[in-house]
């Protein structure tokens, strides 16, 4: 473990993990749209809707979370790590594991909060044909949440460079079939969700900043429960 932990210390690790990352999501998404036929979603409401239900979805993940943070301070460690990938029943190598953590490492500290958990998942789901042993079992949640965060990424992401920015979302808006046409007020919730998606407010969102965004939103339902 601490060969792992040393190599992924490197910042220059990380910036070329991130790069490359960034190429293997485009690419997947094209994959995925061309294999599929794009997203299920046909209107900006229809995704939207399904917001509630990806949070719950990833609290029913936050609680396995829980479980294995053994000494309850926030983080896993990377024992842990393979242990939750193992308990979801997902085919993974300790290679790949540690190529995804280089390019999900955000705050230098070596151990694996959940936000960090949400991204390794994501672009696991994402990168990964095939990502169980077999089917979920008694964890579909799990595997149907990830499946609908990146068919909703695919909604947006108009023209499959992995990136959604501002025109994209007006457009996703605009193009629902005339008995599906947005509100109002849908319009001026979906523009809220990018300005919060868009951390570091430079006009697109990642894979990374939409995947993160729920994982605030989780926070943000907790504090008025």
């Amino acid at each position: 473990m601490g060969g792992i932990w040393g190599r992924l210390s490197s910042p220059l690790s990380q910036m070329r993990a991130s790069s490359k990352l960034h190429m293997m999501v485009g690419e997947a998404m094209k994959r995925r749209v061309s294999a599929g036929g794009g997203s299920p979603f046909r209107s900006i409401d229809g995704m939207l809707m399904k917001f509630p239900k990806l949070i719950e979805g990833l609290k029913e993940l936050h609680i396995i979370f829980d479980q294995f943070d053994k000494d309850s301070n926030g983080t896993i460690n990377w024992e842990e790590l393979r242990q939750i990938f193992s308990y979801l029943q997902l085919k993974f190598s300790d290679q790949t594991l540690a190529n995804l953590y280089d390019a999900c490492e955000m705050d230098g500290h070596k151990g694996i909060n959940f936000a960090k958990l949400v991204l390794l998942l994501g672009w696991f789901h994402l990168l990964e044909d095939h990502p169980y042993e077999s089917h979920a079992g008694d964890l579909p949640h799990i595997e149907g949440t990830f499946n609908t965060l990146i068919d909703a990424f695919v909604f947006l992401d108009k023209n499959g460079d992995g990136y959604i920015n501002r025109k994209e979302m007006v457009q996703a808006i605009k193009e629902a079939p005339s008995k599906e046409k947005s509100s109002k007020d849908t319009k001026d919730i979906a523009m809220n969700r990018f300005k919060e998606m868009d951390c570091d407010k430079n006009g697109h969102i990642s894979f990374k900043e939409f995947l993160l965004a729920f994982t605030r939103w989780i926070e943000i339902n907790d504090d008025y429960q």
